[in-house]
């Protein structure tokens, strides 16, 4: 079983399910969660990371399946909305996939539409980097692009050492080849795909191509940010989140694209 946290109360009536980004884990979402007391929010641990490493990853499908039993535990009869980050997003979509009519909303974070060129090249590259994932100045650098400091980056780096380096790497590689899973068209909640400005490319141009997978899609770029926006600017995206369950407006710092 999943290790998942679970925030706020059921009263709410609206459930929110928080999906991480990998070599984290679901405490990545606290600061966000912080600005949503409002809602019931429960954050996942995926499989090979934090307190779910002894579950070791399978699958993009098979994490989805059990991402769907939290779901159908913790928020039956509630409104559901999903939260991506990354490979979380990719999570995300597998979930939505699995049970169609399940969510109501989601909101994916620095997710691919197309797999990566040089599929070879990559898992040697992969290979070839995950040892150095290891080196504590790597690791610093990553809890730096997202803000981290202080107590955060002391708790980033320990939660590292939990993280099952074959897991990441078999996820790592599922995401680079297979990023989008079929029967998305019978997806029927509203999507909003975001990603920071200073992403790479692929991540970018991948907000044009899930305008024609989803029927209620929206995007949106965040200016000045990379990968890390999310935890540099964690009311900005509370506020996104609280945007998309209302289907209101973006926030003023989320640049819409057409």
């Amino acid at each position: 079983m999943l290790h998942y946290s679970c925030t706020g109360s059921k009263n709410s009536g609206t459930g929110i399910v928080f999906l991480h980004g990998g070599g984290f884990s679901g405490w990545m979402w606290e600061s966000i969660i912080g600005h949503l007391p409002e809602y019931y929010c429960v954050a996942i641990t995926l499989p090979g990371h934090g307190l779910s490493n002894a579950s070791k990853w399978i699958s993009l499908e098979d994490t989805a399946r059990q991402v769907g039993e939290i779901i159908e535990k913790e928020l039956s009869n509630m409104d559901v909305h999903l939260v991506g980050l990354s490979l979380g997003g990719h999570v995300g979509l597998h979930v939505m996939a699995q049970h169609p009519h399940l969510t109501t909303s989601a909101i994916l974070s620095c997710i691919i539409h197309d797999p990566l060129p040089r599929p070879k090249l990559y898992k040697a590259l992969t290979n070839a980097m995950l040892p150095l994932s290891n080196i504590r100045l790597i690791q610093k650098f990553v809890a730096h692009r997202f803000g981290m400091a202080g107590e955060k980056m002391r708790r980033y780096l320990q939660e590292f050492k939990r993280v099952d380096k074959d897991s990441l790497k078999r996820s790592s590689l599922e995401v680079a080849a297979n990023p989008i899973p079929e029967n998305l068209s019978n997806v029927s909640a509203r999507i909003l795909v975001v990603a920071g400005a200073k992403e790479r490319s692929i991540t970018r141009n991948a907000l044009a191509s899930y305008k024609s997978v989803f029927a209620h899609t929206r995007t949106a770029l965040i200016p000045d940010y990379g990968y890390g926006w999310s935890g540099r600017r964690p009311k900005l995206f509370a506020n996104a989140i609280r945007a998309q369950i209302k289907n209101s407006a973006l926030p003023k710092d989320m640049k819409a694209q057409a």
